[in-house]
């Protein structure tokens, strides 16, 4: 049974960089011999490691023989817990021809590495008792780097404003890897789903590395363990791909009537969550920018400063009504406070928003010709759970925010 599976770390035996860590699937089925390496829990929006016919490395694989490794020396993974303290090469089963296996190559696993490369043998590692699985990580990377700080000034804007925009948080390289996996998704079947929550664009692939990568290979990470706390943020596991075609349409329509550019209406924003059920369903919102935005009107995320302070007392009333209206973008009710004061954060490619749950948002009206590429992670506080079945998240807007110092 799966929860039988061990949960280990792959370890590499010549740089001792660990990987992971995956739960064990061995003898499956009539595939005795063969394992596959499950990279997230149930809810993960990952599966099996797999090694394409590229031989690049994707989180999101099934049950066949691109999924599938074999282990050399063989092990004996079919008769209880095996014993693990022998070095071994995983060769990918679709790619045995090529010799092809799994290797550690500058920090990132590699899924092209010959059984004679010694950053081809690692050791398998079992995780800490107790220790909670929240998915598989393919490249090695600081948890925290300590030349990534946030200056006074920062931190008093993001207490005030209840956003921080940081230019540059990702290196141009990690932009296009992801911009690339977007628009090879993009052309593919599946590229674009619509469904009742509406349209999500290349849901296959956000748990995907080069997806992954621009939140913990950049200066994200870091930043927003800076705002929640130093080892206090949840891991992601996944991400949204927010992708704004142009509405040509709304230019003529804002020139006929002579609407300023960057205009936003005082009621048409919305926090997230409400129109769940759910008033406070993660500490930090994340915006990685995969694209210029630094034009008005070109898709840019919106922002209405200082809302946070004003929505705060008002949202106990609306979750014990369970009304979603905050929720509500296109309701434009008397209900919902007016804010006449919302920006269009203009970005460039690699820049990184920061903003507090409970600020009001929204995204920007595209008038150019360009679709706007944009990743969101929603980060939360390690005890984020437990703050909301204590009601502290309808009191205290900085409870989950531990770098904040507001003494």
């Amino acid at each position: 049974m799966a929860a039988d599976h061990p949960v280990m770390w792959l370890v590499s035996c010549e740089s001792n960089t660990k990987y992971g860590p995956f739960k064990l699937i061995p003898g499956f089925g009539n595939k005795s011999g063969r394992i596959m390496l499950r990279c997230g829990p149930a809810e993960c929006p990952s599966g099996n490691l797999r090694v394409n016919e590229q031989g690049q490395l994707g989180l999101n694989g099934g049950e066949g023989k691109f999924a599938q490794f074999v282990l050399m020396p063989n092990l004996d993974l079919t008769s209880g817990r095996p014993v693990f303290s022998e070095p071994v090469s995983l060769a990918n089963f679709a790619h045995v021809a090529k010799g092809w296996c799994l290797g550690s190559d500058s920090g990132d696993l590699s899924g092209t590495l010959p059984a004679s490369d010694p950053r081809s043998k690692f050791v398998f590692e079992p995780i800490q008792p107790g220790t909670p699985w929240e998915g598989a990580q393919l490249s090695s990377w600081p948890d925290f780097d300590e030349s990534v700080t946030l200056s006074a000034e920062h931190i008093a804007g993001f207490v005030s404003e209840g956003y921080l925009h940081y230019p540059g948080a990702v290196d141009p390289p990690l932009v296009r890897a992801a911009v690339a996996l977007i628009n090879k998704t993009l052309c593919s079947p599946g590229g674009v789903v619509a469904d009742d929550d509406g349209t999500k664009f290349c849901p296959s692939i956000t748990g995907q590395p080069e997806i992954l990568n621009l939140l913990y290979k950049s200066k994200v990470w870091t930043i927003a363990q800076r705002l929640i706390g130093r080892g206090r943020v949840q891991r992601a596991r996944g991400a949204q791909i927010a992708l704004r075609g142009p509405t040509p349409q709304l230019a003529a329509r804002r020139e006929k009537t002579g609407t300023e550019p960057g205009h936003l209406p005082s009621r048409q924003w919305h926090i997230d969550g409400m129109g769940k059920g759910k008033h406070s369903p993660f500490s930090l919102l994340v915006g990685v920018s995969l694209s210029p935005q630094t034009d008005l009107d070109c898709g840019n995320f919106c922002v209405f400063p200082g809302s946070h302070k004003t929505l705060l007392p008002l949202l106990k009333e609306q979750v014990e009504a369970g009304s979603p209206l905050f929720s509500a973008e296109a309701n434009l009710s008397e209900d919902k406070p007016e804010f006449k004061n919302g920006i269009q954060v203009r970005a460039n490619s690699g820049d990184a928003v920061f903003a507090h749950q409970k600020v009001a948002h929204r995204g920007g009206p595209n008038t150019s010709p360009n679709i706007r590429y944009q990743v969101y992670f929603r980060l939360s506080h390690v005890n984020h759970g437990k703050h909301i079945e204590t009601g502290r998240l309808l009191e205290d807007l900085w409870v989950e925010f531990e770098g904040v110092n507001l003494a």
